[in-house]
Formats: structure tokens, sequence, C-alpha cells
């Protein structure tokens, strides 16, 4: 993306793939992580400020809410960013967009956090 798209056209972005995607939603995103004070993490964006992820960063916890309510059959989120690990914890609430996509067979989740 241009280094000067904002934030909230970056989740405009992710919002209009999620909602039409109906095979693979693959959303990457390499860059700076960051915790804001309740230890929520957020994606970077050349626009934000470290004093104050919640509205200058893209919370993961959007990315979620876009994953979930996407038809899409597969959903694949990679994040290659500090505290990557937190994500883990939010795609794994009560309402998981990983939930029931895991049977016996071939179909296998991984995931890594450093």
């Amino acid at each position: 993306m241009d280094p000067t798209t904002s934030t909230a056209d970056i989740g405009r972005a992710i919002n209009q793939a999620a909602a039409e995607a109906t095979d693979v939603l693959p959303i990457y995103s390499a860059g700076h992580g960051l915790m804001d004070d309740r230890g929520r993490l957020y994606l970077a964006t050349s626009a934000t400020r470290d004093q104050s992820p919640r509205y200058s960063a893209m919370g993961v916890d959007l990315l979620r809410e876009d994953l979930g309510g996407s038809a899409a059959a597969a959903r694949v989120l990679i994040l290659d960013c500090c505290f990557s690990g937190r994500a883990i914890e939010v795609m794994a609430g009560e309402e998981s967009p990983v939930d029931g996509q895991l049977a016996d067979g071939d179909e296998h989740l991984r995931l890594v956090a450093r």
C-alpha cells in the first residue's frame, strides 16, 4: 500500500475484501505491532502514534470481526510483527473465526508466535 494510505482506508479495503471473498481470504501484515495499556494488539501504519494506537493503528480485534464475518471458505491471517502471539488470544475468543474449521482429515491449523 501507498505509505500515505490512512488506517481507515486500509480497514475499508480489508472489510471489502472480506465481504467479497468466497474461496480464500488471505490477510498478511508485516510491520510493527504494538499494544495499548490493556494489552490489545494493534498493527502500525504510517499514521500510527505510539501513545494512541487505539485511534491511529489497525486493531487486531477489528481484523477478527472482518474474518469472522466473511463467507470465505478459508480465512488466513499472517502477522509478522512484534507481539504477534497476542493475536492467538484474540482469534481464539468465544466466537472465534477458527471455531468449527478443524476436523479429522487433511485440515490443519498452525499457530506460530515469536
